[in-house]
């Protein structure tokens, strides 16, 4: 984390410093109307082109609108007001408890592009082992960095845009605009709690902006937040019966034995924008973050031989060793109640971009930038054992960091032309971008990984719960890639518009790509328009995936215990044992066809469909388990401690989705009594299927895997908003609809859940024009998900997979100044 502040500082200071020069424009907010964006996430360059004339589907979002929420999280926000954006919490799952997975339109989050003032966002630091059947195995960003305080709108762009924008932009783009006012601010402050009693988070978030001399800006985010732990299980029945039975020291189990909820986190985020105008037609720039979060939970529970008579196998470790000198020991003289690792992770995160952007006199415009992002995480695991090392081994280690560092070189540039017979001028866009990702692997303590003396009788190596790096897997992995671009904006009627695109990409280890983009509109009428795209994309795999490796412990329901499951990368050889080969990047086909009505300035509706061919998707393989004859042959390839590991699953390219739905987004305003009403309704139909898999001979994508894909999400979601202000008072009501779904298990057993509604109260009374409270009420109404049968003897009672969470209703109360 300090390299990181380091060079945040230093990247501040330059861009600063660069700004301070003295300028010769008239005010920022005056000047600024002259520089328009490069880059613009609605899809098309033209001036004044508005949302619902727009070739493509695109949802804007206020800050204002991200802000009413209960807790922090920037990606729930956007899941309570995204129908086809969902992100769901995962506890017991390594470091996807912390770094939380979202999918949009049902795709993995490394197959959404993330941009900050139209600039791409670095990936998070974790690969995602863990989070979840719809997730497992992407690398995506980490929106919780982002401060809500910071965020002026966001845009996200429900289209492939991989012909523009690059990799990743598959299921879409969103786009986070930051605040960029020169003068004044806003604090807010803000307390809520669950319903049951936990959960509880202290926020404080200040946005301030100077003006920097006389013709620029200097924006200022800070939050800071602490919420705390919620349990939504029941006790353990092994630890329960135990209990009952007053079995040897089963005064010591604890209730829960076993927690299923959100973790302790604790959040500083930060975020600076800047701008300076050169002259009338020139603007230097600069924003960037620095965030700092640390996150606690913990890990499955480790049962004594007592509750294991009573229960299932904690897979050897509390069995009695005999010592080199004599005697016996056994892990039950540290933990006689057995344990739950605590799992930390402190995340640090850094970004910063400076550019500079403006407008020649011959009309060309254009925008250079350079950025540098680094997401590092520091985990941390405590009240655990090296069970290998015997009762030599410490109760605490560090396992490790991972950190993903990225730099970007951007030159984009649009130039307008007046051709005849066409109904205005052809804009010609053009640029290119020079990439490189890193992702770094850092050894953990020694005795993390350490083979100690009682490998030999099958006690465990390393860390138990999560094992660390060791310098056999640690390292710097890179990959660079150049891209360039081209696309047309022609006006060919006054009522047609056509967009044609087209980007051609390299990388240094999977070879080029190129791809392609078509979208049109037809205004039918003066209020009626339809719309339609067609594009190819792709997704080149990073470093993480193609060099990640992990060893976790976690539960087998079909074995009835806990087990060691080994993450390798495709390259090692543990996992080319398995059938495993070098990674291709994903390929995409991208359809959408829409209309749009747009009746008054106060009312639109918006009705699109889209299609979306995934080829060669990457994902994590099934898991192969490691009998006596693979772990005597993974012991001669030089794979460590082999036969304690009981299953190995890596990264493959291996099976085809095609993903189809309809969106629908409609808004109205209208003048109720003497107030104004906003209503919004928004409709997402999303369904996948898997059309080809297991195409190698291995069946690498199980029947589980392809059932959670398919039907782990609601078909339907939907949000309806209502809002209204009279006078001082403004009142918010906002229902929430998740569909039903199904979770599939090992053995072919499955369970159905049901549709649910959820419904948000907010009431706001404004004591003046600068200082407002409000009272919220977030799942009013205590609303759960149906209660799981099948994973209750580890203490899950409401399915972890729902894309509502399983916490209940919750209540927070929001102090807002603006000064």
């Amino acid at each position: 984390m300090k390299r990181q502040y380091m060079a945040y500082c230093a990247l501040t200071a330059a861009g600063l410093i660069l700004m301070a020069e003295p300028a010769t424009a008239q005010q920022a907010d005056e000047s600024a109307e002259a520089i328009d964006e490069i880059i613009v996430t609605v899809g098309t360059r033209t001036r004044g082109r508005i949302l619902t004339d727009s070739p493509v589907p695109v949802d804007v979002l206020s800050g204002d609108d991200l802000e009413s929420r209960a807790n922090s999280d920037l990606s729930d926000a956007v899941s309570t007001l995204v129908p086809s954006f969902v992100v769901q919490r995962f506890p017991i799952a390594d470091g996807s408890a912390f770094v939380r997975p979202a999918t949009l339109r049902g795709l993995t989050p490394d197959q959404t592009l993330v941009l900050v003032n139209e600039k791409r966002r670095h990936r998070a630091a974790l690969v995602q082992f863990s989070g979840g059947t719809l997730s497992q195995g992407s690398q995506g960003p980490d929106l919780a960095m982002i401060p809500s305080i910071a965020v002026d709108s966001l845009e996200v762009l429900r289209d492939g845009a991989a012909a523009q924008y690059g990799s990743d932009a598959i299921a879409g783009v969103m786009n986070f605009r930051l605040k960029d006012n020169p003068d004044g601010g806003t604090v807010v402050a803000k307390y809520g709690q669950a319903y049951e009693g936990d959960g509880e988070e202290s926020y404080l978030g200040v946005n301030y902006g100077f003006g920097l001399t006389d013709s620029g800006f200097l924006n200022l985010s800070l939050e800071y937040s602490d919420s705390g732990r919620t349990s939504r299980g029941i006790q353990r029945p092994d630890a329960q019966a135990a209990i009952d039975a007053r079995v040897p020291n089963s005064e010591f189990i604890q209730v829960p034995a076993q927690i299923w909820g959100n973790p302790d986190v604790r959040a500083l985020r930060t975020f600076l924008n800047a701008g300076i105008d050169v002259d009338d037609n020139t603007q230097l720039y600069f924003f960037g973050n620095f965030a700092d979060v640390e996150s606690e939970g913990s890990f499955f529970y480790r049962a004594p031989p007592a509750v294991e008579a009573v229960g299932f196998s904690s897979a050897g470790l509390f069995q009695v060793l005999t010592l080199p000198g004599g005697g016996t020991f056994s892990f039950e003289e540290f933990f006689p109640g057995g344990f739950d690792p605590i799992f930390r992770a402190d995340i640090s995160d850094v970004s910063a971009v400076i550019g500079a952007k403006g407008e020649s006199a011959s009309g060309l415009i254009w925008d250079v930038s350079g950025s540098f992002g680094e997401n590092e995480i520091d985990y941390r695991i405590s009240d655990t054992v090296n069970p290998s090392l015997g009762p030599a081994s410490p109760t605490s280690f560090r396992p490790g960091t991972l950190i993903q560092t990225e730099q970007n070189i951007n030159f984009d540039a649009a130039y307008s032309f007046e051709l005849d017979g066409l109904a205005g001028p052809l804009v010609l866009g053009f640029g290119a971008e020079l990439r490189r990702e890193e992702y770094t692997i850092e050894a953990g303590d020694p005795q993390s990984f350490e083979v100690g003396p009682f490998v030999d009788v099958g006690q465990a190596v390393g860390s138990n719960g999560f094992q660390g790096f060791s310098p056999a897997t640690t390292g710097e992995f890179d990959n660079e890639s150049v891209a360039f671009y081209v696309d047309a904006e022609i006006p060919v009627s006054d009522r047609f518009f056509l967009q044609l695109a087209a980007r051609f990409e390299d990388f240094e280890d999977f070879g080029s790509t190129s791809n392609g983009k078509i979208a049109a509109r037809f205004d039918v009428t003066d209020t009626v328009g339809l719309r339609a795209a067609v594009s190819t994309g792709f997704r080149a795999p990073t470093p993480g995936q193609a060099s990640a490796s992990s060893l976790g412990t976690d539960f087998d329901p079909g074995i009835g215990s806990a087990i060691i499951r080994g993450f390798f990368p495709a390259t090692d050889p543990a996992a080319q044992f398995f059938g495993a080969t070098p990674l291709d990047p994903e390929e995409s086909t991208n359809i959408s066809a829409g209309i749009t009505f747009n009746p008054s300035n106060r009312s639109s509706l918006t009705i699109d469909y889209f299609f979306i061919e995934l080829e060669d998707r990457i994902g994590l393989s099934s898991n192969f388990t490691v009998d006596a004859a693979a772990a005597a042959a993974l012991e001669a390839l030089g794979v460590v401690g082999a036969n304690t590991i009981g299953s190995v699953a890596y990264f493959a390219n291996d099976f085809t989705t095609e993903t189809s739905g309809i969106d629908i987004v409609g808004t109205t305003q209208f003048d109720w009594g003497s107030g104004t009403t906003d209503l919004s309704v928004a409709v997402n139909y999303t369904k996948t299927e898997v059309t080809d898999a297991n195409t190698r001979g291995i069946d690498i994508l199980s029947t589980e895997r392809i059932g959670d894909l398919e039907d782990q999400l609601p078909n339907w979601r939907g949000v309806i908003t209502l809002s209204h202000a009279v006078n001082n008072l403004n009142f918010l009501a906002r229902a929430r609809y998740y569909g039903d779904w199904t979770n599939h298990f090992g053995g072919g057993s499955l369970e159905d859940f049901g549709a649910e509604i959820l419904f948000d109260l907010e009431a706001s009374y404004a004591f003046n024009d600068s200082v407002t409270v409000t009272l919220g009420l977030e799942n009013a109404f205590d609303a759960f998900p149906d209660a799981g049968q099948a994973e209750r003897a580890v203490g899950i009672f409401y399915p972890i997979e729902s894309p509502f969470g399983f916490n209940g209703g919750s209540y927070y109360l929001r102090f807002t100044a603006d000064f």
